[in-house]
């Protein structure tokens, strides 16, 4: 089952369907950013406009206003600027996606890649 059969509504299933594996990693990137913007959001949350926000780590309130509409992505230095005016830290834990069916391990030599096979019923 594709990951747009389970959470889609009928007459939605081509959203999460890419034409390649640039789209694909444009909009995973988005998907990064937009946890950052969100953690950003509840700790700002009626205390700070994203004018004076966009004051305080230097740049135009348009670019902040672009970075919450998606319309560019957000970059590592204006990440730190916002940990550091906001006194806060974002927690990056890598994890592994179980429902892929190709992964990488690591090991003394190097990269691998591998095959998930298949349970069989």
């Amino acid at each position: 089952m594709k990951l747009n059969e389970v959470i889609a509504a009928p007459g939605y299933e081509d959203l999460l369907v890419f034409e390649d594996i640039n789209e694909e990693d444009r909009h995973n990137a988005a998907m990064i950013m937009f946890k950052f913007l969100s953690g950003i959001e509840d700790v700002t949350k009626d205390k700070l406009s994203r004018k004076k926000l966009a004051e305080l780590i230097g740049t135009s309130p348009s670019y902040i206003t672009q970075l919450f509409r998606g319309d560019k992505l957000i970059n590592l230095l204006t990440i730190a600027k916002l940990e550091r005016v906001l006194n806060i830290e974002f927690d990056i834990t890598p994890r592994f996606i179980s429902d892929k069916k190709t992964s990488f391990r690591f090991d003394s030599d190097g990269f691998k890649k591998e095959e998930k096979k298949e349970k069989r019923k």
